[in-house]
């Protein structure tokens, strides 16, 4: 038979720990690059298969680097299968090559899987 004390403290450990199958996240950054150019002036979208509406983006640095993030104070992507695809912020001025291939940026679509931890996600891209 259990004792009063141990069941308070079995609601207290799923409040410190989450419940399972909570939401697990998976850290990425990477770079992009377009005919070899640093991507820049647009933002990269993940969006989880398994998540509804919710989605994580990041905007490029100028050496096409980026570090996705779910929220303003929260990093990370929900792990597992994810589409990946390219957002032209409605403001801002890309550079010229990224300018050229908008609408192949704006089609652009490719499936990956986000695993838990640190994970680096390079893209190559090529219209050539």
């Amino acid at each position: 038979m259990l004792k009063h004390s141990t069941l308070l403290i079995l609601p207290l450990l799923f409040l410190f720990t989450g419940c399972p199958g909570g939401e697990r996240m998976g850290y990425v950054t990477g770079k992009v690059t377009l005919n070899g150019e640093p991507l820049a002036g647009i933002f990269v979208r993940f969006s989880p298969q398994n998540a509804g509406t919710s989605y994580s983006s990041s905007g490029f640095q100028a050496d096409g680097t980026y570090e996705m993030r779910f929220s303003i104070t929260k990093k990370g992507v929900q792990t597992g299968p994810a589409v990946v695809t390219f957002v032209f912020p409605p403001e801002g001025d890309p550079p010229e090559h990224v300018k050229k291939h908008r609408k192949f940026l704006e089609n652009y679509s490719e499936e990956i899987i986000v695993k838990p931890g640190s994970q680096k996600l390079n893209f190559d891209l090529k219209t050539e």
